[in-house]
């Protein structure tokens, strides 16, 4: 209860008792009742008073931010939702420019064979620094039977020119490879070593296999040889190899791969390794299958090349980090088989697969550790996926479908992700929130083509080959599809005529 303020007295909360005010001259100087220490005591109180009430009209004039906002996943959907731009969505206007702007820059005709026998199934496009010669393997044939390679040579404006490459150098055609293995499953390059990968599509006993080549990036120069390499099998399985990824410059590897029976690793002094659980009841060392398995994909983190991240034919992922045992093991689960892996940011993931299904997790968010009960179930932990991709319409198909992603080191292209879909069509999509970017060139493309219109009905052929490459002294990055048995080049700008 407030004291009552009674005229010519003063109230000592300390002693809870009313004191008359006296003359400075009949009191001690450090009296409280003293006239001109309540005087100067009252001056004080009124400017805190006047004090509080300018910070309180402030707040009142100040917009208080809701605590949500701030948070990663909510906050960033609210956001979108909200249209808020800052300065990370300015960069968006960039995007939808770059592909808009894109035009066909040439192509590399491999195979003029009508139908799904001769188109471009497996794809690598590349070059080296220091030489303008870039370098288009594609693979092709029913059985992927076939491994051609061809120089690239540009043009002032960037657009590949056969022309040219005919006036400069003696094999200007494309050539043949001969990797040693009956059919491909994958092609991929290292640049830190200039190894070319090739794994093998059929199944071996007992036994895992891959090869390489050195490419040289001189037409003149003969046609390289291969070097196989083989480790035995444990539990002497039959294994099938679906892909290879190649190692960071930063990681103690050189390739990680996915395989039938999960994943294997291969050093850099050239030794094969498998994961091994470390579970003290688990004596052979097997990684559970909800981790491992059949692994479709694989991706490993540009930060951590020692976590590997497998996705799964029974659509779970998992991030198993070699340095450790099971309780660093973590696993979410995707509507869909997880066909491709993309690496699009330190803790952040791009999932594709059939059903339509292509999304961007953060692994930061998922559980930390294995509940064994739910792994003994099959059951993964779910998560909710940070952006979902508007319009991609994929049903059928799991990984022999295109898709790439342009995260950094692209231009004004950075952060578009190319997709095929599974009407033969190709579309592009914004990175940071799912939505459909606009190409008049790209969404041109439809290998189905007259046929589609003719039988009133689709064949399954769709683009089996999407890569993003950016070559010696090109400021951006160009899209390189796949259409039938031709490479096609999609590239920024052009001829004013061209727009």
């Amino acid at each position: 209860m407030n004291p009552i303020e009674i005229p010519g007295y003063y109230y000592d909360a300390a002693k809870k008792r009313y004191f008359k005010i006296e003359r400075d001259g009949t009191t001690p100087l450090t009296a409280e009742w003293a006239a001109s220490n309540v005087k100067r005591r009252r001056k004080e109180e009124a400017e805190q008073a006047d004090v509080r009430k300018r910070k309180d009209l402030r707040l009142q004039r100040r917009v208080k931010r809701a605590g949500l906002v701030e948070r990663s996943l909510v906050g960033g959907a609210l956001k979108r939702e909200l249209g808020v731009r800052n300065a990370e969505t300015a960069g968006e206007d960039g995007v939808k420019g770059w592909a808009a702007g894109l035009r066909e820059k040439g192509e590399v005709m491999f195979s003029s064979v009508a139908g799904q026998n001769g188109d471009v199934g497996l794809m690598w496009v590349g070059g080296r620094e220091g030489s303008d010669v870039g370098m288009v393997v594609g693979v092709m044939g029913k059985r992927m039977d076939e491994t051609m390679a061809a120089y690239m040579v540009r043009d002032e404006d960037g657009k590949i020119s056969n022309e040219q490459a005919a006036l400069r150098y003696t094999r200007s055609r494309p050539f043949n490879l001969h990797p040693p293995f009956p059919s491909i499953s994958s092609v991929a390059r290292q640049p830190a070593t200039n190894r070319l990968f090739f794994t093998p599509g059929t199944t071996y006993h007992r036994s895992l296999h891959i090869a390489f080549t050195n490419p040289a990036f001189d037409p003149d120069a003969d046609v390289p040889a291969f070097t196989q390499l083989s480790h035995p099998v444990p539990d002497k399985h039959a294994l099938s190899v679906h892909t290879l990824v190649p190692a960071p410059p930063n990681a103690n590897l050189t390739a990680a791969i996915a395989t039938s029976i999960g994943p294997a690793l291969l050093h850099a002094d050239g030794r094969f390794a498998f994961p091994k659980s470390r579970l003290p009841n688990n004596p052979k060392g097997r990684l559970p299958d909800i981790v491992a398995g059949d692994i479709l994909s694989l991706a490993l983190l540009p930060d951590s090349p020692s976590t590997i991240i497998t996705g799964t034919r029974r659509c779970n992922i998992g991030l198993i980090d070699t340095r450790a045992g099971h309780s660093e093991w973590l696993t979410l689960h995707h509507p869909s088989p997880v066909g491709h892996l993309k690496p699009v940011a330190p803790f952040q993931i791009l999932v594709a697969g059939s059903r339509s299904a292509m999304a961007v997790y953060d692994i930061r968010y998922v559980k930390d550790g294995v509940d064994w009960t739910r792994l003994a179930r099959r059951e993964p932990n779910r998560t909710r996926s940070v952006v979902e991709f508007v319009g991609y319409e994929n049903e059928a198909h799991v990984s022999a479908i295109g898709l790439d992603v342009l995260v950094e080191g692209g231009g004004g292209g950075a952060g578009v992700v190319a997709a095929a879909q599974g009407d033969g069509r190709v579309g592009l999509w914004s990175l940071r929130d799912g939505m459909r970017l606009g190409s008049r060139a790209v969404e041109g493309i439809d290998v189905e083509g007259n046929e589609r219109h003719a039988r009133g009905w689709l064949s399954g052929r769709v683009v089996r080959c999407l890569q993003f490459a950016r070559m010696e002294g090109e400021r951006e990055s160009s899209l390189y599809v796949g259409e039938g048995g031709v490479v096609r080049k999609y590239g920024f700008g052009g001829h004013e005529e061209e727009w």
